[in-house]
């Protein structure tokens, strides 16, 4: 379990956001098992804030796609959305930035199935040349 001000430390979520969530937010609905209060701190479980805030950020692992004179790293963005550099001699030489979670997600899926980023998009219109 965790204090309210624990848990808005491990997720990095805003200073009095999960105390809210529990008086009139989407964790009072688990009040109970998941959620409770202590005098005047509220305690949440690892379960509840997982299935409703996702992993904590600090558990997240960005990952790395190696290819042939490049590797792509992937790099937070913007909350839950990554964005992708390409590196080349240590250089960044285009971040690819997907408008969506699902089109992160299929460059997740194309990076993991071996593609290389040549000629892909890079989300703002530039086309990527290694």
């Amino acid at each position: 379990m965790y204090t309210a001000s624990e848990a808005e430390d491990k997720w990095r979520l805003p200073e009095g956001s999960v105390r809210q969530s529990c008086n009139r937010g989407k964790l009072k609905d688990h009040i109970g098992e998941h959620v409770k209060r202590s005098g005047k701190v509220w305690l949440v479980t690892d379960y509840v804030m997982n299935e409703l805030f996702g992993k904590p950020k600090e558990e997240l692992q960005m990952r790395t796609w190696n290819r042939e004179g490049y590797k792509v790293k992937e790099k937070e963005f913007d909350h839950d959305l990554h964005a992708f550099d390409v590196i080349k001699a240590e250089d960044v030489i285009s971040t690819i930035t997907p408008a969506t979670i699902e089109d992160m997600e299929q460059i997740i899926t194309d990076l993991n199935n071996g593609e290389g980023v040549d000629g892909w998009e890079d989300g703002r219109g530039n086309t990527i040349s290694i």
